[in-house]
């Protein structure tokens, strides 16, 4: 058996699931005890967006039309 399932087993002694879904639920378990510790779960808070192309086109279309009033 992998370790999580042994820690799993551990826990939990005599489920009669599979070795698979005893290393989820010890990985669900870990997961679990991370975030509560340290209240984290990724290293970053911002989101990066693109240059959305249409923004770009219209720019370039009010500075056609106030070349065409001078």
């Amino acid at each position: 058996m992998s370790k999580k399932a042994d820690a799993y087993e551990r826990k939990y002694p005599n489920t009669g699931i599979s070795e698979a879904q005893k290393e989820a639920r010890q990985d669900k378990i870990e997961w679990k005890e991370h975030k509560a510790g340290t209240g984290k779960t990724s290293g970053s808070r911002f989101v990066s967006v693109p240059d959305l192309p249409w923004l770009h086109k219209e720019k370039k279309d009010d500075e056609t039309k106030t070349d065409a009033l001078d």
